[in-house]
């Protein structure tokens, strides 16, 4: 890719009626897209009918490899990874803090990006933390803000997912618009990770029973550990006997480091759904969206209803 008329080409983009969006440093933003490896433009292309006339839909299409993502109707308007990174660097800005990293999945059918939080402490565990915003030009989403967590001692990842929250925004031509409804969905999951650090400290203070562990290996496996070898066997599969076994092999390891407490069991269940569930190819992918991530939240919900004593 030739990088300046990359730059050249869609600089010319902000004034035309696709975006509407004035970028205040063009430079700086397209230097970060580069280092970010997110310098690349997506274009909707007329799709036609076999006879050449035309269909009606555009094609979504990645101008560097020609991967096609989506079609859609005329009304779709595209937003560019740079427009994206504009409304992070500035959400970044009002914050405090830095544009980090990003990734993609499906060869840049969805796109995320972060920008660092303050990290947490949890008894001898230090958790950082990324406000994510994602994009995607499969038509799955428009820009939405979540929050990633990363247990160091362990490396296990938890998406927050915050699906009851508004914390979607639409591909707005203003700009100020824009950054104000990322800050206020921001707040919103500020407000949402204050419960859930305190949910933290109590699984630090809380002992994990025996019938706790046995119900969240079954919740996450499908197997029930109290039976009998010779019962599972006949009942389940070897794909079934084997999750059930490497949950039982990450929860038991955790327990064991973080003293058989809530925070131990829990740290074993986002261990196995980050180093071992699925392929390794479609894992973060579904830890941030997919079954991974519902998993992940399912066991939450069942952990704080051990705390509250309503299970």
């Amino acid at each position: 890719i030739n990088f300046n008329n990359l730059k050249t080409e869609n600089m010319e983009t902000k004034t035309s009626t696709e975006t509407g969006i004035q970028m205040i440093n063009p430079e700086a933003i397209f230097e970060l897209a580069e280092r970010l490896k997110l310098m690349w433009a997506v274009k909707k292309e007329n799709l036609l009918l076999p006879s050449g006339k035309d269909s009606g839909f555009y094609g979504i299409v990645r101008q560097d490899t020609q991967q096609v993502f989506a079609s859609a109707k005329e009304t779709y308007e595209v937003f560019q990874n740079w427009e994206m990174l504009e409304i992070v660097t500035r959400v970044a800005e009002s914050l405090g803090t830095t544009v980090t990293r990003s990734g993609i999945f499906d060869g840049g059918a969805k796109v995320w990006v972060q920008i660092e939080r303050p990290d947490w402490q949890i008894n001898g565990d230090k958790v950082k933390r990324w406000s994510t915003s994602i994009n995607s030009f499969d038509l799955t989403t428009a820009l939405r803000w979540g929050t990633q967590n990363l247990t160091i001692s362990c490396q296990n990842t938890f998406w927050a997912s915050y699906r009851s929250l508004n914390t979607s925004v639409k591909h707005t031509r203003n700009m100020r618009d824009a950054v104000n409804q990322s800050l206020r969905a921001l707040e919103n999951i500020e407000e949402h990770d204050k419960t859930l650090f305190e949910l933290f400290t109590n699984m630090i203070h809380t002992k994990a029973t025996e019938e706790q562990t046995k119900k969240v290996i079954k919740l996450v496996s499908g197997v029930d550990p109290s039976q009998s070898i010779s019962q599972a066997e006949k009942l389940y599969s070897t794909r079934k006997l084997n999750i059930a076994k490497d949950v039982t092999t990450s929860i038991l390891t955790e327990l064991s480091a973080k003293g058989n407490t809530l925070w131990g069991l829990w740290s074993g269940v986002t261990h196995y759904t980050t180093h071992k569930a699925s392929s390794d190819n479609a894992r973060e992918k579904s830890k941030l969206m997919g079954s991974l991530q519902r998993t992940d939240e399912r066991i939450l919900e069942e952990i704080m209803g051990y705390i509250q004593g309503v299970v």
